[in-house]
C-alpha cells in the first residue's frame, strides 16, 4: 500500500497578549492582578456569582468623595495597558444598597476609564477616556461617554430604557471609540470618536483600565455591578 504522509500539525490558535487582563469574577475575592485608584473612596470591591461590586464611600469632590469630573477624581478598579486594544465590560448602575436602580436625580455614572495613570489636580490635570450607564438630573436613563483633558471635561449622554449595558472602548493611536449596546448578541452602537491628537495633552502608550462609579451628590447613593471584563487587540 502507499505510503501517506502524516497531515502537518495544525498550529495553536495564538493567545492574545492583553487576554492576561480578562477576569470573570468568578472568584470570592478581586484577583490581586488589579490596582485601586483613590481607594479613600472605595466602601467595597466584593467579588461573588460571576460579578464585582464597586460600592463608594460618598460621592462629590473631596478625600473621600467619588466624582470623575473635571479636576475631580474618584473610584477605578484597574490594570495597566499598553498599546492598542479593544476592551469591553457588563455594567449594572445600582442604588448604594445593591437592591435597585439608581436614583434619577444627580449625576450617577458606572464607568469603563482608560486613565493616564500620571494624572493628578492641576496644575498637572486628569486625563482619561469613559463611557458607560448613567441615572442623571434629566431623570432619565442613559449612555454616557466623557472625555477629560488637562482637567477640562466634555461630555455627551442618549437616553435608554436600562442602565444594564454593555461597554465597549477602543484605541488605535490617540483615537478613542466608544461603544455601548443593551444585550450581549446586539451589534455595538457606536458612540462618541475622541481624538485626543487634537484634545491636549495626548495619551500616553501605558493607561490605566477598567471600571469605576461616581456620583455628584455628596450622599452617594449609587454602585455598580461589572462583569466579563475583557481586553483584545485591534
Amino acid at each position: 500500500m502507499p505510503v501517506v504522509p502524516p497531515f502537518p500539525p495544525v498550529p495553536p490558535t495564538p493567545i492574545d497578549p492583553l487576554s492576561a487582563l480578562d477576569d470573570d469574577f468568578q472568584g470570592n475575592s478581586l484577583n490581586p492582578k488589579w490596582l485601586i485608584y483613590k481607594p479613600a473612596a472605595l466602601a467595597a470591591a466584593t467579588v461573588g456569582g460571576g460579578y464585582l461590586l464597586i460600592e463608594i464611600v460618598d460621592g462629590g469632590p473631596g478625600p473621600t468623595g467619588s466624582f470623575w469630573f473635571n479636576d475631580n477624581d474618584g473610584v477605578q478598579i484597574y490594570q495597566l495597558v499598553a498599546g492598542d486594544f479593544i476592551a469591553e465590560i457588563f455594567l449594572e448602575l445600582r442604588n448604594a444598597a445593591d437592591s435597585g436602580p439608581p436614583p434619577l436625580a444627580d449625576f450617577n455614572v458606572g464607568i469603563l476609564q482608560a486613565r493616564d495613570p500620571s494624572g493628578a489636580p492641576l496644575p498637572v490635570g486628569f486625563n482619561y477616556i469613559h463611557d458607560g450607564p448613567a441615572a442623571n438630573a434629566t431623570a432619565s436613563y442613559q449612555n454616557e461617554d466623557k472625555s477629560t483633558a488637562a482637567s477640562v471635561s466634555t461630555f455627551d449622554y442618549v437616553a435608554e430604557p436600562v442602565v444594564a449595558q454593555w461597554q465597549q472602548i477602543t484605541r488605535i493611536g490617540q483615537t478613542f471609540s466608544c461603544a455601548y449596546k443593551l444585550n450581549a448578541g446586539d451589534p455595538w452602537i457606536p458612540r462618541t470618536v475622541y481624538d485626543r491628537s487634537v484634545m491636549l495633552p495626548v495619551m500616553p502608550n501605558v493607561l490605566a483600565l477598567g471600571p469605576g462609579v461616581y456620583t455628584n451628590n455628596v450622599v452617594g447613593d449609587v454602585s455598580v455591578r461589572c462583569s466579563f471584563f475583557t481586553v483584545r487587540t485591534p
